[in-house]
């Protein structure tokens, strides 16, 4: 996330607020907010922290979101069909049938008019 931010800030298109990156781990979100280190926390990645201290300077924002909701798993999980469906649907991964119908009216239409020709 951060390095599509920097790319987009070379390309000279400034975000108006910082990034937001859903998560569904309520631990892993209320962690990063947490600037705190606990005793319980040692086994955390180098990695981890530098998410911690990005989200403490403001560069980017850490947002739970419920694991129902959560859209990546989309991309990154093997799914049961009815979720996965609604999943798909709500970032256009497939299309609602009247918009396919569309499609293929045009698609017709088009075969129609190569065929006079």
């Amino acid at each position: 996330m951060l390095w599509l931010k920097s790319l987009l800030s070379e390309l000279g298109i400034q975000l108006p607020r910082p990034p937001v990156i859903f998560c569904d781990n309520l631990g892993a979100t209320n962690c990063s907010a947490n600037p705190i280190f606990h005793s319980r926390m040692k086994h955390l990645a180098l990695a981890f922290h530098f998410v911690r201290e990005q989200v403490h300077s403001g560069m980017i924002r850490i947002q739970h979101v419920n694991r129902d909701d959560q859209i990546a798993d989309t991309l990154t999980k093997p799914l049961p069909r009815p979720r996965f469906s609604s999943l798909a649907f709500k970032i256009r991964l497939i299309l609602q049938p009247s918009i396919l119908q569309e499609r293929v009216k045009d698609i017709n239409v088009n075969d129609n008019i190569k065929s006079r020709t």
